[in-house]
């Protein structure tokens, strides 16, 4: 008779049974470090040669990847001698380009009454002291009736001088008493000075000494006056400004000399920023004309947090020089050596931030000049321009300095990138395990622990590309045999 055929079901249990009894077996009578013995002589052979293999590989362990010429220059691979370096850790504060107060600007005022007829400059246009800026007509009754007193007075001393001379023919000739001069000298000195207030009240209302004595001279009363770019803290009506003394200037006039000690302290060339008139205009004393605008030196305006304080104290301390930095963030450059000129003594009440400022000196970014040769220039620094401003806060000595993109960091591993060969077709690249001491947007100071040595050449960009030709191979720890085009 036929035996009956199992059902996969029951197959499966059968099979269940048979291997647990095997095993229950080994576990009664063999005991598990004889157990442990079986299999580990059973795997010895294949152990003995992974470690064979290992010896004989002398790239074993090493995490190495072989990059041809092509690839170096498509990746404009970079390379530096290693060496140690100190390296100054620093905060970043936000600021801004502003005008230096007091000293950046320069407001062009009417000094008389009287109506706008020609304006000759235009916003943007380079101007020196000297450079005309508009032409107005007189309305007011002042500076006439200052040029009718002087000439008038001028017209008493040329009288009384002609009978000052006529008198000493007479007592010249014994004609007449010596004591009849006397009362015709005073009535001269008085005119005299009466003539020498006149002049000063014109230039008080702006006139310039050259265009009194035209006026004297010709007798003619001026009804329309050139304002000026001022030389000084006002602008002058008219002629040349006021320069300072024993600078080629024969006449004067109330615009503000400079100093002895500051020779240099006048700026030799403004911008238009405004105009603020227009032909036609009437404007009366102290309106304002145009502003214009002197930026070969500006000021940076930091904000800063309580915390920081203490850092901008250490500067001087330790002879610390600060940065800024600006442009966008992929081109951003750095301007450094600066020193913070003052701390603002007031805090912020809604942020909390104190001010402090240092100065840099601008330079020119553009400059036109258009038919009409008027040149317009333009600055790289300009108020109103976001920068950040870097501060040291502790010096780290005798570390390995990087860029940033020549450290990789996986998980919590960092890595770089030294050379381990250099053959005809491929230089071989080795990434090296390190310490990380400190990291910022642009700098990665890498401890000096013993892996890695000075004069060792190391990558210094594209790790993160080579990183990932490791990974390529693999996983087979090393990329000596297929050179990455």
């Amino acid at each position: 008779m036929a035996r009956p055929e199992l059902k996969p079901t029951a197959k499966l249990i059968a099979i269940g049974v048979l291997c647990a009894a095997v095993g229950l077996c080994i576990g009664l009578f063999v005991r598990a470090d004889g157990l442990f013995r079986v299999v580990a002589d059973a795997l010895s052979p294949h152990v003995e040669e992974e470690e064979k293999k290992k010896e004989d590989d002398p790239h074993a362990g090493q995490t190495i990847v072989a990059v041809r010429e092509e690839a170096a220059r498509s990746l404009q691979l970079k390379t530096a001698s290693l060496k140690k370096s100190d390296y100054l850790k620093t905060i970043r504060v936000p600021g801004f380009i502003v005008e230096k107060p007091g000293h950046s600007g320069r407001t062009v005022s009417s000094r008389v009454r009287g109506i706008i007829r020609e304006i000759y400059c235009s916003p943007g246009e380079l101007l020196r002291p000297g450079d005309r800026l508009f032409r107005i007509e007189l309305t007011g009754d002042g500076v006439v009736t200052a040029q009718v007193s002087l000439l008038e007075t001028r017209q008493q001393i040329d009288a009384t001088k002609k009978e000052l001379a006529r008198v000493e023919g007479l007592v010249a000739n014994k004609t007449a008493p010596p004591s009849e001069l006397i009362p015709i000298r005073m009535l001269l000195e008085r005119f005299e000075k009466q003539g020498e207030l006149r002049r000063k009240e014109l230039l008080v209302r702006g006139l310039t000494s050259d265009l009194i004595s035209e006026i004297i001279s010709s007798g003619n009363l001026r009804d329309e006056f050139v304002i000026r770019v001022p030389g000084g803290q006002r602008p002058a009506l008219d002629g040349q400004l006021a320069l300072a003394p024993g600078d080629g200037n024969t006449g004067t006039d109330l615009a503000a000399p400079l100093l002895a000690d500051e020779p240099d302290s006048r700026p030799e060339e403004f911008t238009v920023e405004e105009i603020n008139v227009h032909p036609g205009q009437s404007v009366a004393p102290g309106d304002q004309l145009a502003d214009l605008a002197w930026h070969d030196v500006l000021a940076v305006e930091g904000h800063a947090f309580e915390r920081d304080v203490e850092a901008i104290a250490q500067l001087t301390k330790h002879g610390w020089k600060v940065a800024i930095e600006y442009g966008s963030h992929d081109e951003e450059i750095q301007l450094t050596d600066l020193d913070i000129k003052f701390v603002d003594n007031h805090v912020d009440e809604e942020t909390g931030t104190f001010r402090f400022f240092l100065e840099i000196a601008n330079e020119e970014f553009h400059s036109t000049t258009d038919a009409r040769g008027r040149t317009f220039k333009s600055w790289r620094f300009k108020p109103g321009q976001r920068v950040h401003i870097v501060i040291p806060i502790e010096e780290i000595a005798g570390q390995f300095v990087f860029p940033r993109e020549a450290v990789v960091q996986e998980g919590v591993d960092s890595f770089v990138f030294r050379r381990h060969s250099q053959t005809a077709d491929f230089d071989e690249y080795e990434a090296v395990r390190v310490s990380v001491l400190y990291r910022d947007s642009k700098t990665v100071v890498v401890a000096s622990d013993g892996k890695l040595t000075e004069g060792s050449r190391v990558v210094l960009n594209s790790a993160y590309q080579l990183y990932l030709a490791t990974k390529s191979d693999g996983g087979s720890g090393h990329g000596h045999d297929h050179p990455h085009n």
